[in-house]
């Protein structure tokens, strides 16, 4: 994500994002929906279903090309300096 606004304007970025992050959490669920306990797991997901779209409103209410920059270079840097090799 930190690197698609390079690319794209902030809010179709987060639009092409969050509909790839859905579909890959969907497939997540179908493959564990047997063993899934909605118990556990009502609050998680009503605060993904009530924080998604809010987060997604003020990223691109809130972006300037400064913070973008410093997001693409947190994308770069966050692994390497989390000791994460690739």
């Amino acid at each position: 994500m930190e690197v698609l606004p390079f690319f794209r304007d902030a809010g179709s970025a987060s639009i092409v994002v969050s509909i790839v992050v859905f579909i890959t959490n969907l497939r997540i669920f179908w493959s564990v929906r047997d063993e899934f306990n909605w118990k556990d797991w009502i609050i998680p997901v009503a605060g993904l279903a009530a924080g998604l779209p809010i987060g997604i409103y003020l990223y691109g209410a809130c972006r300037t090309a400064r913070e973008t920059v410093m997001s693409g270079q947190n994308a770069v840097l966050k692994p390497r300096l989390c000791g994460e090799t690739s």
